[in-house]
């Protein structure tokens, strides 16, 4: 890990080229200095483990068959289950961040993604980001899921509080709902999945530390 100015974390993961052309033998995370207080620093490293972690278990693919799988099943939802899939890396390393950190890790998420409304609600098919909103509501879910608490639904009520839905276009917000409505499957199916390097257990079953 080292420290070094930029918007976001970055990860180089083990085994990829570095520069010169060789493979690097480790994977290499950069924090930005801003990330350096409060929860930004377990939020950032955390999701940037996450990242490397998707790699080794090999969860990207078979997750993303899956996703598909969900878009001709349920032809109504088809779009939110394709966004899902556009966004499934990113999810991951937050639901690792989760697993890992707990709320710390969706306060630290929060304290990136608090920008002005035109960026908080803005759906870019090209970024492999999920939109801010949706992605603190999805973070939530994923928290319910993995360490039942009354906080999770406070934090989105509060994150619903400080950036309401009124007053965005028509397809923003629509596309917005369907994601939303998707999300309790969605949280359900990531916590249940078994990988084949988990040899039948499920991440839900080897990542959260509440029980440890």
């Amino acid at each position: 890990c080292y420290v070094d100015r930029g918007q976001g974390g970055a990860i180089r993961r083990a085994r990829t080229r570095l520069p010169g052309g060789d493979p690097s033998p480790v994977a290499i995370i950069r924090i930005p200095h801003e990330r350096m207080i409060g929860s930004g620093i377990a939020s950032s490293l955390a999701h940037e483990t996450g990242h490397q972690a998707a790699e080794l278990l090999g969860l990207i693919n078979p997750l993303r068959a899956v996703l598909q799988e969900r878009q001709k099943a349920q032809p109504g939802s088809a779009l939110a289950w394709r966004l899902w899939d556009r966004w499934i890396s990113e999810v991951v390393a937050d639901f690792w961040g989760v697993a890992k950190v707990g709320i710390a890790s969706t306060l630290g998420l929060i304290s990136l993604v608090s920008l002005p409304r035109a960026f908080v609600f803005r759906i870019d098919t090209e970024d492999p980001h999920p939109a801010p909103w949706i992605r603190v509501k999805l973070s939530c879910a994923l928290g319910r899921v993995l360490y039942p608490h009354p906080q999770w639904e406070a934090l989105a009520k509060l994150w619903e509080l400080l950036y309401p839905t009124a007053g965005i276009n028509e397809e923003t917000r629509i596309t917005l709902a369907m994601l939303e409505a998707t999300i309790p499957e969605f949280a359900h199916l990531l916590a249940n999945f078994r990988p084949r390097a988990l040899r039948g257990k499920s991440l839900k079953e080897v990542l959260p530390l509440a029980e440890r």
